[in-house]
């Protein structure tokens, strides 16, 4: 979105998230912040937690003369979650002298917020409004992420802000990114075997040297030094 359009807009979206490397299993927390500019009707505001594999080329073979390449696009979704943050609430009737509809008027107006003031049935002022929210990303089926400009295979994953209007329609919207790793597990060293590699080299004249290499384990994470012991018989 351009400066100009960011002008005319009456809503600015922002997420601020607990940190920004997770790995599958945590919980994600953050905070949503909307501000609102000018009079405008928000029916419902919705977080979108996403993670998906891309790859897209361009096959030249499909390329005639004037005429673009064929770009292949195939994605596969990782993660795919929705959050309701936000949602109007509809005026309620409430006889005062009945005292047990109370409770549940509070309770209508709390379904998506605790903040007294995002439970007025007019909808919600010009101003700040803050939202805390939660995911918990997935543990199955998770990779690390991966973006190179090199490769057209990419491994990305964000949350969307989206706010809608009584027609369901878009009336603002912005992403936060954030990036996963998937560590190696550790377990997994204990459970294979030491790697043990040997070889013999003919010295000549009958001289044998076998040599042996063993790893401590086969199972490493990034940057993590390789230790082996190399053992020389020299027979």
């Amino acid at each position: 979105m351009d400066e100009s359009n960011l002008r005319k807009s009456p809503l600015a979206m922002d997420i601020e998230l607990n940190k920004s490397l997770f790995t599958p299993g945590d919980i994600i927390n953050g905070l949503a912040r909307l501000s609102i500019r000018s009079a405008v009707l928000i029916q419902k505001i919705q977080l979108f937690l996403f993670g998906a594999a891309q790859v897209s080329y361009r096959d030249e073979k499909f390329s005639l003369p004037l005429v673009e390449p064929m770009i292949f696009h195939s994605e596969k979704v990782l993660v795919d979650q929705k959050k309701t943050i936000y949602r109007k609430p509809e005026p309620v009737l409430v006889d005062v002298d009945d005292q047990s509809n109370t409770s549940s008027v509070d309770e209508n107006f709390n379904d998506t917020c605790a903040c007294r003031n995002h439970r007025d049935p007019n909808g919600l002022s010009i101003g700040v409004h803050t939202f805390e929210f939660s995911f918990i990303l997935p543990i199955d089926g998770v990779e690390s992420s991966y973006i190179s400009s090199f490769c057209p295979f990419i491994i990305k994953y964000g949350i969307d802000m989206v706010a809608y209007d009584h027609r369901n329609e878009i009336i603002g919207q912005n992403s936060q990114s954030l990036s996963v790793v998937k560590p190696v597990h550790r377990a997994l060293s204990t459970i294979s075997k030491n790697l043990i590699i040997s070889k013999s080299f003919d010295m000549g004249k009958g001289r044998i040297i076998d040599v042996e290499v063993k790893l401590k384990k086969d199972c490493f994470t990034a940057a993590e030094a390789i230790e082996s012991a190399i053992t020389i018989y020299n027979g």
